[in-house]
Order: structure tokens, then C-alpha cells, then sequence
């Protein structure tokens, strides 16, 4: 009568511990779970704000030069009686004028026609925008102008 009510006893403590071991794993996945879940939105959460933020920017930086292309073709339009600047150096059949400290280089063919020095008398005005495009969006590491 002992052993049989210690073999329902030893029974019961196997089907307990059982159980345990299965609440305790089933708890761990769905910990598991959850930290992943987490770890997933707060990923997704930080790629979305780095997309928007990319997309800000250049959504900016297309504002500002949309704008500048528009004033360089006012600015070449109103331009009257277009003059190369002095000091242009001669290499081969170029011409060019520009240092590192320069906040601007040209650079054109020698005996350049009229509408390349129209241009480059006209943007010689904007050269102070395209300073603050560069200044406002570092990511902008040049900004030319180039007539096609």
C-alpha cells in the first residue's frame, strides 16, 4: 500500500515537473519572442527616421537647385555685355582660372564662344548661393555649372 501510494506520488511529481518544464519553456519562447518583436520595431522604427531624414534632405537639396538652374538662366538671359575674367591661364587649347582657395574655377576651350562667356559672367552673381547650398547641405561637395 506504501509503494503504490509512493508510485502515485513519484507519478504525480514527474507529470508536475513535466509541466514545469513545459510552462517554463513556453514562457522562454515567448520571451524570446517578444525581445525579438522589440528589437524588430525599434530597427524598423530607426531605418524609417534615417529614410525620412535622407528624404528631407534631398528634397531640399533639389529645391536649391532647381532654384539656382532658374537663376542661372536669368542671370545668363540678363546678361548684357559678357567679359572673361582676367588672369585666365592657357593649357593647350583650354583656358582656366581657379586655386584651392578659390571659391570658384572655369574652366573653358581657348577662344570660348560667346554663350560659355555669358555664362560664366552671369554666374559669377550666384556664386555666394551656391556657397550657402554647399554650406546648408554638406553632403553637396560641389555644385557646377555646365552648359550642354
Amino acid at each position: 500500500m506504501v509503494a503504490a501510494a509512493l508510485l502515485a506520488l513519484a507519478a504525480v511529481a514527474a507529470l508536475a515537473a513535466f509541466e514545469l518544464d513545459a510552462v517554463s519553456s513556453g514562457t522562454a519562447v515567448a520571451a524570446q519572442g517578444a525581445i525579438l518583436q522589440d528589437e524588430q520595431q525599434r530597427q524598423q522604427a530607426g531605418v524609417e527616421a534615417g529614410a525620412q531624414l535622407l528624404n528631407r534632405r534631398l528634397t531640399g537639396i533639389d529645391f536649391e537647385l532647381t532654384e539656382l538652374a532658374a537663376a542661372t538662366q536669368h542671370a545668363v538671359a540678363a546678361e548684357k555685355n559678357p567679359a572673361l575674367p582676367s588672369k585666365l591661364v592657357q593649357l593647350g587649347t583650354s583656358e582656366y582660372s581657379g586655386s584651392q582657395t578659390a571659391p570658384t574655377s572655369i574652366v573653358l576651350p581657348a577662344a570660348a564662344p560667346a554663350g560659355d562667356i555669358s555664362m560664366i559672367a552671369a554666374t559669377a552673381s550666384l556664386v555666394a548661393r551656391m556657397q550657402t547650398l554647399r554650406h546648408d547641405y554638406p553632403e553637396v561637395e560641389a555644385v557646377w555649372i555646365a552648359d550642354r
